[in-house]
């Protein structure tokens, strides 16, 4: 928080066992607009209800 980096403590006995785990690469937070919204859907209710033109 404050750009202060704390070393970790070493308790005897409580040794780490495993290699701590590796940094996931940074995610993009997902694509917007994945789910079709409430008129999205609407909108395709109302298409499926309409005559073809041919």
């Amino acid at each position: 928080r404050q750009h202060q980096a704390v070393p970790r403590e070493q308790i005897p006995g409580f040794e780490p066992t495993q290699s701590p785990p590796d940094t996931p690469a940074p995610g993009t937070g997902g694509i917007k607009g994945k789910r079709p919204s409430k008129k999205d859907k609407l909108r395709a209710a109302a298409a499926a209800l309409q005559p073809p033109l041919d």
